[in-house]
């Protein structure tokens, strides 16, 4: 039986984190050892089990119920408002957890790429752009999600600069950057060779 005294223990050991957030999650424990206790650390690890198996009006229920009293861990948040964003459709409430996050984990690229996705959808394209560029400045490593997630951040970037700045020529070379890292990528393949079609990097 765990005691009450386990449950910085158990969260150590039941949740898998990336790197970064890892750093951070030793940080928030600490900065909160006091606030948080067994039913944190337990209702968290219910969370991500039911986020992980889609059961996601579940989790959102998880959450409500027993983590939002506790002080906002910057991953958990996250998860929050990829709940609200493309499970709810709710782009403000999204937008909300998101910022938390932000606050939290501003280094991690997936914040920054879902508040550019969301801003978008809510017409804020500057504001979004800041995003995207911002994927770029996060502390990201080699693996194969944060290089899609990168790869995406300079795709959307494109559409911003095609479709909002008039500036085919950087929107050619923003596509180009997406395909060195991501060679793959078709839908940008398509989409330069588009605008390769209308301008030239030399104009």
């Amino acid at each position: 039986m765990l005691l009450e005294t386990d449950w910085k223990k158990l969260f150590l050991k039941e949740i898998q984190l990336p790197e970064y957030v890892q750093n951070y999650s030793l940080k928030f424990l600490s900065r909160h050892e006091q606030t948080l206790d067994l039913t944190w650390s337990q209702s968290f690890i219910v969370f991500v089990e039911l986020f992980h198996k889609n059961r996601l009006d579940d989790a959102l229920q998880v959450y409500h119920q027993f983590l939002k009293r506790y002080p906002p861990h910057g991953w958990l948040t996250m998860l929050v408002g990829h709940i609200y964003c493309y499970h709810l459709a709710d782009y403000f409430r999204a937008r909300e957890f998101y910022r938390i996050a932000e606050k939290e984990i501003p280094q991690f690229p997936k914040v920054q790429m879902d508040l550019g996705l969301i801003q978008m959808v809510l017409g804020n394209w500057k504001s979004a752009l800041q995003h995207y560029q911002n994927v770029e400045s996060c502390a990201a490593n080699d693996s194969a999600n944060e290089t899609v997630i990168r790869a995406q951040a300079l795709f959307n970037q494109a559409i911003i600069f095609s479709s909002y700045c008039n500036n085919g020529n950087r929107a050619i070379e923003l596509l180009q950057s997406a395909l060195d890292i991501r060679p793959d990528y078709a839908l940008a393949q398509e989409m330069l060779q588009k605008l390769q079609q209308q301008f030239s990097v030399g104009d």
